[in-house]
């Protein structure tokens, strides 16, 4: 016997590789080699992945089908993002390149190189082309020289707006009289120690011995600790002190008015990141006001200090946003669900449009030409909404990409004519100040120059198309959105938005709604001129009121688009305007989204199939001559082959991975192949039946093989509207069997997969076959084992095909008297492979040569007789032989050259003891006939017979026409 061989199929391919992303990043989110998945999908990676600059080991040797088709990917990537802290020289580079080989600052770019540095990547297998890679990274909190972004945002700075009315307690550390009054009992005493005497007062002041009022959320948005104000008449220094109880996030205005007989007023901080304090103290100190601005964390104290003889007043604060207009209420937060860094890692569109205004890349603007207070107020309202951002501008001007923006979000952005600064402004329904908005009506409107433009209801968009980027599915996504009402009363009249830079359709829809809505309600537009002195102060995207009585306008909120100031000799201000139609306070129905008709599913376990391959099937891959050639050599060779079963639609082919004893090794890559399941139980003969389950049977092509548990069979057709399938029988060295409902058919012949590796009689060769997804591949501890022993399947002789015994096909019970007759015809494997395969029931042919048959007859396991050597194609076994009443079994098979048949022919039958056919007598009355004593009789009787046979067990009687046939069978 040979051993186990092994053939070379292809080459892998290495390579040390540098991939250049761009400016600086963050860091890479994940990989996606040719559309396979994100393959660092793992936490480990993921937490790996965080660091930055890192280095990542891969051996994903199967990600292309592995090395017998395509390989995969084994080495180490390492990871730059270019943020000057993290400057490093790569070892790889250097190796190969030069010792001087730059770090590449603000350079963001991978280097794909082996585990060691003598040791390219190994990138690919037998093709030796490179793939497409996706690569994902993430650069939202930082600019692209690695600085980072001008105002940071995290999960909890959720409460944009802080609109408390603040009160703070004041109180003279040497007037103790006055502690403990009625209005001090709903104040927060920090701290309180007694005046002890001797000690100066700047020690008391860094003992904080004072009285602090809160800054606090009450009941509507107002925090009424402490009393108003507090008069000190002694000579001390006075202080105030508030201390922060809940979360303060975002821009924080504190306004305290100080009144004092002295210059010396000054602003402590603890715990409070300042940004802006103003002091305007007057020149005798007499109305000093101070303004805090910044941002505050639980625990933070703001401390206003006065050494001066006086009286400190803390004045209530009129809650304003960043816009300055006035607000009631705590605190706006409309996000739901988790934005946290990890899983909303878009960037914030308001950064991305700083950015390109002042980037020295781009519009290189100064950061002095920002509304700084404006920008962070729309990026707290942006993050709150959760409109983030992906996507990179290419061959686009900054104008182009900041509208491109804007247009994600439903804002404008302008340069207030009035303080030069860059502003964006949010459209939103709850920003709007009406209550202070200018009037604009007949008074004060040129009426020669008011021009109105209604839309027409027809023309209205009622239908919108979104697209969106899925970034989870890794593809374009559309999905379209209705406004039902105005479709019901007309046409439907559509229109596309395309939102590129939005990953989710969450965004999409949000915005998508609120595109619809102002698209599908009929507006007004128009223009008019004013000599109104106020207007002047209007900017772009200012919001008035317009009331035009034969228009039937009164005071509606209009949107100024356009101004002009006239030309000098004419002052007054032309205002183009559009009417302002709410949309984001409205509350849309979120879209049912059906289950998907094709859900995309991880990789499931498959249905398969282990085999031998049949010498026909080896002629069929390597050419007779060859394969004559390698059983002479090695007449012990077996291949393993395996046929499976598709388990998903989204699953292009599988891998099979064998095992002869050390370890799972990928053999090939498994074709798909059509199957059928049978639908009813049949036996020994049956050609036609009915199947169920039939999975792409219009791939098979008629007169190929069919395997169904061992037996092999030949296709010759199917009913699609009966759901009937016909075959040929037993082909080739298998024989027939019968099978129950539920076996499966696997059409293999072109679409089997088999290990290249020659294996020897008796080896057991372990397989495992592993679907395949464009996301990952099936864990290969969790695929079943499939074992098949080697039994030198090519180099047996076929068997004997076509068997009867007394010309009888699988006979249940043969009467002993009679001589057993067993008869056959030759089959021959070396003919045999080519043109049309033969059925088991079909004619002989001519027999391979050396090829002498052997059958037995056997009892309960006694060998009744046997014979060897046979040359013919018939056997008779005498009936002396047969014992009655028993069961009796034969056995029939090929032998050449030491080699039996892969299979054997077994049948097993009943030897009856005595069976008795009388004739009876009959006449124009009667029927008369005799039989044995004590014997059971049936009686078939002739359907002319006008009369039933009657019987006792002694005698037969019964009438019958003349000419009537009556057989009667008798049984002892």
């Amino acid at each position: 016997m040979g051993g186990s061989s092994s053939q070379t199929v292809g080459y892998k391919y290495f390579a040390g590789l540098q991939v250049v992303l761009g400016n600086c990043i963050e860091q890479i989110l994940n990989i996606n080699p040719d559309n396979r998945g994100w393959i660092l999908s793992d936490k480990t990676s993921q937490d790996i992945l965080k660091e930055g600059d890192v280095s990542i080991s891969f051996d994903k040797t199967n990600l292309f089908g592995g090395d017998k088709a395509e390989g995969g990917w084994a080495g180490t990537i390492d990871i730059h993002t270019g943020r000057p802290e993290n400057l490093r020289q790569n070892e790889y580079l250097a190796e190969h390149d030069s010792d001087l080989v730059s770090s590449f600052p603000y350079l963001s770019y991978l280097v794909f190189r082996g585990d060691s540095l003598d040791k390219g990547f190994h990138l690919v297998s037998m093709s030796g082309m490179l793939k497409e890679v996706l690569y994902w990274p993430k650069r939202t909190r930082i600019k692209d020289d690695g600085s980072e972004q001008w105002f940071k945002l995290t999960a909890t700075e959720t409460l944009s707006i802080i609109v408390c009315e603040i009160f703070a307690r004041v109180h003279s550390i040497f007037d103790e009289s006055r502690i403990g009054t009625a209005a001090d009992s709903v104040v927060n005493w920090i701290e309180y120690l007694n005046n002890v005497a001797g000690e100066n007062q700047e020690t008391f002041i860094s003992k904080e011995i004072v009285r602090d009022g809160i800054i606090s959320q009450g009941s509507g948005g107002k925090v009424w600790y402490g009393s108003l104000d507090r008069d000190v008449y002694k000579s001390a220094s006075t202080f105030v002190s508030m201390q922060v109880l809940s979360d303060l996030k975002g821009i924080v205005d504190i306004e305290v008015t100080i009144m004092t007989y002295g210059e010396k007023t000054t602003v402590d901080v603890s715990g409070f990141s300042v940004e802006e304090v103003e002091k305007n103290l007057a020149p005798n100190g007499y109305e000093n006001h101070i303004v805090i601005r910044g941002l505050a964390s639980v625990g933070a104290k703001i401390s206003v200090k006065s050494t001066a003889t006086g009286v400190i007043t803390v004045n209530p604060v009129t809650p304003t946003d960043y816009l300055g207009n006035t607000v009631d209420i705590v605190s706006k937060n409309i996000r739901s669900g988790d934005y946290s860094e990890e899983s909303y890692p878009d960037i914030n569109p308001i950064h991305q449009i700083r950015e390109i205004i002042t980037n020295d890349t781009a519009m290189n603007k100064p950061e002095s030409m920002i509304n700084d207070n404006n920008f962070k107020s729309a990026a707290t309202r942006i993050w709150e909404e959760g409109l983030g951002v992906s996507g990179a501008f290419t061959e686009k001007s900054c104008k182009e990409a900041i509208d491109e923006l804007l247009y994600h979000i439903e804002a404008g952005i302008r340069v207030n004519r009035q303080t030069g600064l860059y502003e964006i402004i949010l459209f939103r329904d709850d920003l709007l100040d009406l209550d202070n908005a200018q009037l604009f009506d007949e008074s004060n409107i040129k009426s020669e120059s008011f021009n109105i433009e209604t839309a027409n209801i027809d023309d209205v968009i009622n239908s919108v198309n979104v697209n969106y980027y899925d970034r989870d599915n890794i593809k374009d996504s559309s999905f379209s959105l209705d406004e039902l009402g105005s479709i019901l009363s007309n046409q439907p009249n559509a229109e596309t938005l395309d939102f590129p830079y939005f990953m989710n359709r969450r965004n999409a829809e949000l915005v998508g709604n609120w595109k619809l809505k102002q698209l599908s309600t009929p507006t007004r537009k128009g223009s008019f001129k004013t000599g109104k002195y106020d207007a002047r102060k209007i900017n772009r995207y200012d919001v008035v009121k317009l009331t035009w009585h034969n228009q039937n306008m009164i005071e509606v909120p209009i949107r100024i688009m356009k101004i002009g100031l006239g030309d000098g000799r004419d002052n007054t201000v032309t205002l183009d305007w559009v009417e302002v139609i709410p949309y984001s306070s409205t509350v849309f129905p979120t879209i049912n989204v059906d289950p998907p008709t094709s859900v995309v599913l991880p990789p499931q376990p498959n249905q398969s199939i282990a085999f031998e391959m049949p010498y026909f099937e080896a002629v069929q891959r390597f050419g007779q001559t060859q394969v004559d050639a390698e059983l002479a050599n090695n007449p012990d060779l077996g291949y393993l082959v395996v046929a499976t079963k598709k388990p998903q639609n989204n699953s292009i082919n599988a891998l099979l991975y064998t095992d002869s004893g050390t370890g799972y090794q990928q053999a090939s890559i498994v074709d798909y192949c059509p199957v059928a399941t049978l639908d009813q139980t049949i036996g020994y003969l049956d050609t036609t039946f009915a199947v169920k389950n039939v999975a792409n049977i219009s791939q098979a092509e008629v007169g190929t093989l069919i395997l169904c548990e061992d037996e092999l069979m030949v296709y010759q057709g199917y009913d699609p509207e009966t759901k009937v399938l016909t075959v040929k029988r037993a082909a080739l060295d298998t024989h027939p069997k019968p099978h129950s409902q539920d076996a499966v058919f696997y059409f293999y012949d072109a679409f089997n997969a088999f290990d290249t590796e020659q294996y020897v009689l008796s080896e057991v060769i372990n397989s495992k076959v592993l679907t395949t997804t464009p996301s990952g591949i099936q864990d290969l501890a969790s695929a079943p084992v499939l074992s098949l022993e080697i039994n030198a399947r090519p180099i047996r002789p076929y068997p004997p095909a076509n068997i009867k015994l007394n010309d009888v096909y699988f006979p249940q019970s043969i009467v002993v008297s009679n001589d057993v007759v067993v008869t056959w015809v030759d089959r021959n494997r070396i003919q045999q492979t080519g043109g049309s395969i033969l059925g088991w029931t079909e004619g002989g042919v001519a027999k391979e040569t050396g090829v002498t048959y052997s059958i037995e007859l056997s009892s309960e396991g006694v060998v009744l007789d046997e014979a060897s050597s046979i040359g013919g194609t018939t056997h008779t076994f005498e009936s002396s032989l047969l014992i009655p009443n028993k069961p009796h079994k034969i056995k029939l098979w090929s032998l050449r050259d030491g080699y039996e048949s892969l299979k054997i022919f077994e049948h097993s039958f009943f030897g009856e003891s005595v069976s008795l056919i009388l004739a009876a007598t009959v006449d124009a009355n009667e029927v008369v006939g005799s039989t044995v004593p004590d014997a059971n009789i049936t009686v078939n009787v002739d359907e002319s017979l006008t009369a039933n046979m009657k019987f006792d067990g002694s005698s037969i009687s019964g009438t019958a026409e003349a000419g009537a046939t009556i057989t009667i069978e008798v049984e002892e």
